[in-house]
This record gives C-alpha cells, structure tokens and sequence, in this order.
C-alpha cells in the first residue's frame, strides 16, 4: 500500500487504490467474505461554517490518522472525496467492520479539536453476498447503509438492509441529533459487550424528566442490533393501570411473538409444563400446562409464575442474547418488581442485559428503590448512569443542528438555555413553540429570522409537566419557591425568611424537597452565604405567573425592604 499516492491532508491512499483492489474482488474464493464500510464526518458544512475550515482541515488530518492507525495490515481505508472515507476489509465479516468503526468512534470522542468542537461520524457497513463480483455493487449497499444512518439521526453506525426505496422527507426542524450523551453510551455498549460474555447485568438510568433517560436506551439499541440480541421495551406509566407483571411480561410476550412457529415450539419444548395461570399471561403460546399444580396457595402460585418466566427467558437467552428495555420504573408496582427481581436473579449467567429508566430522585420512589440497591445491586454487576442536564455548549449544539442553522443569535441561544436548563425535552419544546408562533421563522432565501423576547410563552406540555412535579411539594415548599419566582437569577435564603415571615429553620425545611427534586440548586456566595437559583427559568416563568397580583405586591414591598437594608449597610 506504500506505493500508492496519497492524500495530501490525511495521509491516506487516493481512490484509485480500488482499481487494484477491484480484480482481486472479483477472482475470490466462493465462501470470502468481504466487508465494505464507508464513513462520512456528520455535518462538516456545518463545522467548515462555524469554526472555519482550518478547524475542519484539522479535523480530516485526525481521523484520517485514527483510520489509519486502527487498521490492519490486510486492510485498506482511502479518502473517498471530500469528508468520506472508505474501508475495504477482505476475508472479513461485518462484525470486524463494526468493532473497527467502534473502535474509531471511541476514539474520536476523547480527540481534542479547537473551541471544544466535538465530532462525531456516520457509518454504513455492507457485506459481500455469495457468488458476487462487483466490488462497486458492494461499495454501493455501503454508501446506501451509510445514507440510512444519516436518516436515523446522524452519529450512528448501521450495516446494510433492503429496504423500499422513497424519497427522503425533509424536514426544517429535526430533533434526531444525539447530543451530550456519548459517555455515558460507551458506558452502556461495554455493559452489553460484558453481558455477552460475563453473565446478567443491569444499568439504571438516572434523571429529571425530559433530560434524555429513554433516549440513551434507545441509542443502545443499534449497537445491540449489531451484536445480534433480541430486544424488546416495556415500561410502566403513572395514572395507566396495566395487567399485573407487564412491565417484564410485556417485552418477553413480544420476544415470543416475533419467534417462527417452529422455534417458538422448540422454544416451548425446551421450557417445558408451565402453571395454567402462566399461560394465561402468555395467550396462544404452545406451553404445555402442568394440571397437577393447578391449585396452590396465592403465595406459592405467584413463585411458580416467577419461576415459569424465568425458564422462558433462560429459553430465548439460550437462542440469542437479550436486551430489556424498561422504562420509568419509578412507576411500577410491587408486584412487578418482584417479578422482576426474580428474573434477574435467576438470569446471573445468562446473556441478558436489563436497562432501565427511572426519574430523580430516587427517593422519591422509596418502594422501587429497596430492589434497586436491595436485590438487583447484588445479585448482578450494577450501572448507574446519572444523567444532568445539558451544557450551554451542548444546549447550542442541540439548536443548531435542530435549525440547521450555524448563525443562531448569542441571545437566542442563551435564551434557549436559561429558559430550558439544559434540559432536551425541554429546549425541544421551547423551539417548537417558538416556531409555532412565528417568533423562528423561515426566510425564503434560506436560513430563518428570530424574533424573541424575554417573556416567552411556555408551551402546554411544559406547564403541564412542570404542574406536575410542583403538585408533589407540600404546601410550604410551595409558598417559598413562588416567592423565589419573583427574583431574577439567585435569591439568598435570608431574603426568602424575610419575604415569607417565617423561621430560617422552617424556610431551609421547606426548600429541602425543591433541590432534591432538582427544581432549584444551591450554590455558595464569597463569602460562603448559601444562595439559591432555578434550575429552568421555565419553572420560575410558571410559578411567577401563577401569583396574583396583590400577593405580588406584598412580597415586592418584603423585597423592597430587604434590598433597601442590603444597600445601606
């Protein structure tokens, strides 16, 4: 390969390497497998744009580097034209396509680039089809691979899959970036990798609501694709009462279902007589029922339900590994978790991996939590993954690719990100709104015009969810934090006591539910006074709104007074 020119920037072979590579293709053994993978740097516009094209010369130098120096010496990376690079691997399967593009991706996140410019990439994989000769038909189903994992959202990996073609629909405002998360999903990936090889495990996914919990899971799901597990969701709501032990029987019913009629009867032989009542959460699979245990008392009848379903998920692990989906645990019932519990416990050497969401904070939902640190803590090795809300830097990212806009105002985006805390559901919602009305709008020669104001209106489905957690604080948690709405930015304990006439004792009670639910923070002045300020300026927007205007007017006096001493002191 040293006798091919190169690339003058990444220090790669041109093209023209695959006029060699093409012969060679062609005249194959019958059972070689080669794999094609192709590699696009997601939206390098848009990075030429915004941090200038040294930035990006400097960003094709090093992953034309990392491509480099992650190959073997059997394989072959070009520079395909532009910010697209292609890897030729003969006599390999896709897996070793997948495990260098990993490899490469990992990598690329830890690179230092200028500005804190953070990069990620676009895969497709293709592999070789028996008897076929055209290496440019295999670069193809590549390139075809690689425009479906622009389309599932951009920084994702995807092999090949017939599909029916159809015209992309565009769209002005996408949301399909992942963004600030690519830690905690190396974090997830290795956890899966271990279950395959290592047993059971387990990774609960910690945070506020709309802060990315189910997002990250599903992101998982097209590495999991890729190692071959069956994956099935299930998840539990708050006000929704679902048929006892959904949460886990819901995604193994699925797994079920999706098998053909003759695994499934394989499937059902291997597992052997289950109890009447198993089946009856399981209609229509072909389960032998055991009539001598029919009748047991209530206590032994829910074990041997417990036990039933765990030889049906030791039944599809022994076929294929598993990933469980589950979502808002914080919801689910004690008869569910005790399901559940026995499922994990009893699947400690097989090759499952249960991933779970659940809202912050935990104690909040003290019942859930016992089998959280209580059983699944202990009986398989355990993943927190706490999520926070988004950095300004990441929060304008999130903007600027959702807009397709490099241009995006200062003060737009740091509206954006007061109102919204960092919080994706929530600057994901502010934006729609601001849309909606007209306040980011289209302009005909591309691009859009802003026109915002401090006093944004919040949109339903914030209000709602924001009324939501405000609900669960008592009343005196209440009264304090509408006071604190009335303060722009930080408001000092001393000012709250004041304002509310009551004790400091009463007043840092009353503000203890508030920080732990993540509806204020606290920091510390110079001089080590503890102030206190709004995680979301949406929240103080709502609570501010909420007053009525002679208890506006009371506390503003209170307020006056407080500021008035301050100033003469």
């Amino acid at each position: 390969m040293e006798q091919h020119q190169k690339d003058a920037l990444t220090g790669l072979p041109q093209r023209r390497l695959l006029e060699e590579l093409r012969p060679r293709f062609s005249s194959r053994d019958d059972g070689s497998i080669w794999t094609v993978m192709m590699v696009d740097i997601d939206h390098f516009k848009l990075i030429n744009d915004i941090y200038g094209h040294l930035s990006g010369d400097q960003v094709l130098r090093r992953i034309g580097q990392l491509l480099r120096d992650s190959m073997r010496l059997e394989d072959y990376v070009v520079r395909f034209g532009g910010d697209e690079f292609l890897a030729v691997f003969p006599g390999t399967e896709r897996f070793r396509a997948l495990n260098f593009a990993q490899r490469v991706s990992e990598e690329l996140e830890s690179a230092v680039f200028q500005r804190g410019l953070k990069v990620t990439l676009s895969v497709g994989i293709a592999e070789s089809r028996p008897g076929e000769r055209a290496l440019d038909e295999l670069i193809e189903r590549s390139d075809r691979a690689l425009y479906q994992a622009k389309e599932a959202g951009r920084g994702r990996i995807h092999f090949f899959e017939e599909r029916s073609a159809g015209p992309e629909l565009s769209q002005e405002i996408s949301f399909g970036h992942f963004v600030g998360r690519q830690q905690q999903l190396r974090e997830l990936r290795q956890l899966l990798d271990e279950s395959l090889s290592g047993g059971s495990r387990f990774a609960l996914i910690m945070g506020e609501a709309g802060v990315g919990k189910s997002r990250l899971a599903m992101e998982l799901r097209h590495y999991a694709e890729f190692r071959q597990c069956r994956i099935a969701e299930g998840g539990c709501h708050e006000f929704v009462e679902s048929e006892p032990y959904a949460l886990l029987t819901t995604p193994v019913a699925s797994m079920l279902q999706a098998l053909g009629q003759d695994r499934l009867e394989r499937l059902a032989a291997a597992v052997g007589q289950v109890h009447p009542a198993t089946l009856e959460i399981f209609p229509g699979m072909p389960f032998q029922i055991s009539e001598a245990s029919a009748f047991f008392s209530e206590q032994r009848l829910r074990f041997r339900i417990f036990e039933d379903v765990a030889r049906i998920v030791a039944a599809l692990a022994d076929n294929a590994p598993l990933l469980f989906i589950l979502d808002d645990l914080q919801w689910a019932p004690d008869p569910d978790m005790e399901m559940l519990s026995h499922a994990v416990r009893s699947s400690a050497s097989l090759p499952v991996l249960f991933v779970a969401t659940m809202r912050t904070p935990v104690e909040d939902y003290p019942s859930v939590e016992r089998y959280v640190s209580g059983v699944f803590e202990k009986a398989v090795p355990f993943l927190r993954v706490n999520l926070s809300n988004l950095t300004g830097h990441e929060a304008g990212n999130l903007v600027m690719f959702a807009l397709h806009d490099p241009n995006i105002p200062e003060d737009v985006l740091s509206l954006l990100h007061r109102q919204s805390g960092g919080n994706p559901f929530f600057l994901r919602e502010l934006i729609r709104t601001l849309a909606h009305d007209g306040s980011i709008a289209p302009r005909k020669t591309g691009g859009w015009n802003y026109r915002t104001t401090a006093d944004l209106e919040l949109p339903d489905s914030l209000t709602k969810l924001i009324s939501s957690r405000i609900s669960q604080l008592d009343e005196k948690s209440r009264k304090i934090i509408r006071i604190a709405a009335l303060c722009e930015g930080e408001f000092p304990f001393d000012l709250l006591c004041q304002a509310s006439e009551l004790p400091e004792m009463e007043v840092a009670e009353a503000l203890e539910a508030p920080l732990r639910m993540g509806l204020i923070q606290e920091s510390l002045r110079e001089a080590g006074l503890p102030v206190c300020s709004f995680t979301h300026d949406t929240v103080r927007s709502f609570l501010h709104r909420d007053l009525p205007g002679s208890m506006r007017s009371v506390l503003h006096a209170r307020m006056g007074e407080y500021y008035e001493r301050q100033y003469l002191s």
